[in-house]
């Protein structure tokens, strides 16, 4: 997924945490969030907190390509977009394939993780 954005986002609008780490701790009790999966796709813009399919609409809206057409998606009940969301999330490894290791981020990226 990181992979996918920073390739679309020309602007290096997007920076990227693993929630595990402790800059997404402090972020997440700087916004009141706790208890939140490792597997949850969040993102904090202007200072407000997005979830699973809205977070992945609020970045489709500011990346290059067709993809900011997907916004008339969120006209769709949230909890019937994250549904899909979900057995996207579910089956991704299947669907994208699967890493044994995190890979390690270009040069010209790394200005993109907060660490």
């Amino acid at each position: 997924g990181v992979d996918f954005v920073i390739n679309r986002d020309p602007h290096g609008v997007f920076r990227f945490c693993p929630v595990q780490s402790e800059t997404a701790e402090k972020l997440l009790t700087q916004h009141g969030l706790s208890d939140i999966g490792n597997d949850t796709f969040i993102l904090i813009q202007d200072n407000r907190c997005y979830f699973r399919s809205d977070a992945a609409l609020q970045v489709f809206q500011r990346l290059r390509g067709l993809w900011p057409l997907l916004r008339f998606l969120r006209f769709i009940p949230r909890s019937i977009r994250d549904v899909f969301y979900n057995l996207i999330a579910q089956n991704r490894y299947r669907l994208f394939g699967q890493r044994h290791s995190c890979k390690r981020p270009k040069k010209e990226w790394e200005n993109r993780f907060l660490i």
